[in-house]
């Protein structure tokens, strides 16, 4: 073979690179986009549990509040049905009054339609959990958040937390300020 010969191969393999190159990177992108589409239509719901607390106008606390909140961070629009802690046994915790009646701080009247971005609140009183844990023999449990969207649940337990609770810490504290998440607050 001549030289004209090894110029056409060398020619030849690089165009065969180039377009090989090209068909992955297609393919590669063409999977993105179809991941990011399918998270579109996805529901997406993040649960996620606080302390809240009210300063009165004169000056006063408010007794500690845990706080669920519920933020749809999907596109599409979900219907939250509860809002609840759970204990390990699957049992549930939810809040059994119509409200606390504090400007500011009103749960969010359930079931209830949330389109992107918007939330549900749930407000519960660190005495009321800690009573209710202590009505039913509970000595030491660990605490989810829990949040049942269009009949599909979503446990999102504590990361990065130690979530143990001793109802009689949670019913001791319940009147002192507070920051942080439920754990925070119980401690063993």
């Amino acid at each position: 073979m001549g030289r004209g010969g090894e110029k056409q191969m060398t020619w030849d393999l690089i165009k065969d690179v180039a377009l090989f190159a090209v068909a992955i990177w297609g393919a590669v992108l063409s999977t993105i986009i179809w991941r990011q589409g399918s998270a579109k239509d996805s529901r997406l719901v993040k649960v996620q549990a606080s302390t809240a607390m009210l300063t009165m106008t004169n000056g006063q606390l408010s007794p500690a509040l845990a706080k669920i909140t519920a933020v749809n961070v999907g596109q599409r629009i979900v219907t939250i049905s509860l809002l609840a802690m759970e204990l390990p046994d699957k049992r549930r915790l939810f809040a059994m009054r119509a409200g606390l009646n504090m400007p500011g701080m009103a749960d969010t009247v359930l079931p209830t339609a949330l389109s992107d971005g918007q939330s549900a609140h749930l407000y519960m009183l660190y005495r009321e959990i800690g009573e209710a844990l202590q009505s039913i023999g509970v000595q030491k449990t660990k605490i989810f958040r829990w949040s049942e969207v269009s009949g599909r649940c979503l446990d999102s337990g504590f990361r990065g937390a130690d979530p143990n609770v001793r109802p009689a810490t949670v019913r001791q504290r319940a009147n002192r300020f507070v920051c942080g998440m439920i754990t925070g607050l119980a401690r063993p």
